[in-house]
């Protein structure tokens, strides 16, 4: 957490340069920003999406992928894995480089049940699954970075 010594806020900015390109950035970014800021009696900062912040907190996604690794016929639901590589970079209101990590892994699991009963197709098409994968990456993305 030493990072973030002196800093107040905190700008956060999600971009998808991956081929698939699937992940809803919307969605990481506000998951980024509300973990951070339940953070905030810890951290003493406060995150938000625009506007002057002491620093900018930039995730690009570089690579994604999920594909199912079992299905549960019996109860019409399969296991999928899905997994990101992303860019992390920290750097001042002046622009120069506090933190980086250029090829940060980010991995999630997750259950479909009742996939045809919800007429969902599996993956990154499920509204549910995209939100529940963007707050497991913040979630692991903010453990990262909150313990430099």
């Amino acid at each position: 957490m030493t990072l973030f010594v002196g800093i107040h806020t905190v700008q956060v900015v999600v971009t998808d340069t991956s081929a698939a390109h699937q992940i809803d950035t919307g969605a990481v970014q506000q998951a980024l920003i509300r973990e951070l800021n339940a953070r905030s009696n810890h951290t003493h900062f406060r995150a938000m999406t625009e506007g002057d912040a002491d620093c900018k907190l930039s995730l690009d996604i570089v690579d994604e992928e999920g594909h199912e690794t079992r299905a549960y016929p019996g109860v019409d639901g399969a296991d999928w894995q899905f997994h990101a590589v992303t860019s992390v970079r920290l750097t001042g209101r002046d622009g120069h480089l506090i933190w980086a990590n250029p090829t940060l892994p980010m991995w999630d699991r997750y259950f479909f049940r009742k996939i045809k009963q919800r007429k969902i197709t599996p993956g990154w098409s499920d509204p549910t699954f995209r939100e529940e994968f963007a707050k497991a990456l913040a979630s692991q993305l903010v453990y990262q970075v909150l313990s430099k």
